[in-house]
């Protein structure tokens, strides 16, 4: 059984952890366009290489750009994580849904934070996430952080299976 590790965050403290956190994957963003526009300085289309991110957090992907300088439309979608030390990250079940739906249009870029200040820095690129990260047991450990929980049932039923506001009958005995 794993350990549960217990974190005392106030709420304070929780808020400054967030906007850090913000600031990080900005900043983040901000690189990747920025080696975008590097990459396919030459493009016709260059001004449409854009993050989207800004006015579209549904999209499931923070930047929209070109996969070659052959490419008429946008059809590279990048979402940029970023990470200090170890590359990790959190995905979302709406990121996870648009790599499954792009395949091989879609990206993951992987900013070290550390080595960003670098001017040759470049971020790990991985393309087909779904298939690179999802399915690839032994270069990826994958952690499940939480759950979304649906009642299946009516409510009605639901207070004829428990016993709705008691956690045990020791609980309420004080045993």
């Amino acid at each position: 059984m794993p350990e549960i590790k217990k974190r005392k965050l106030g709420i304070d403290e929780l808020e400054k952890l967030l906007e850090q956190n913000h600031i990080h994957g900005e900043e983040a963003e901000i690189l990747v366009e920025e080696y975008e526009r590097k990459r396919l300085v030459t493009h016709p289309d260059i001004r449409k290489i854009e993050r989207i991110s800004m006015y579209d957090t549904g999209a499931g992907y923070d930047i929209v750009s070109f996969d070659d300088l052959d490419s008429h439309e946008t059809n590279r979608f990048i979402e940029v994580k970023s990470f200090s030390g170890v590359p990790n990250f959190f995905w979302s079940r709406n990121e996870l849904d648009a790599a499954r739906v792009k395949k091989g249009s879609y990206f993951l870029y992987l900013v070290d934070r550390d080595k960003m200040i670098n001017p040759n820095y470049h971020p790990i690129i991985i393309s087909d996430p779904c298939h690179r990260v999802i399915n690839d047991d032994k270069t990826w450990t994958k952690r499940i952080e939480k759950y979304f929980i649906n009642l299946n049932t009516s409510f009605e039923s639901l207070n004829n299976s428990f016993e709705l506001g008691v956690c045990s009958n020791e609980s309420i005995d004080g045993q």
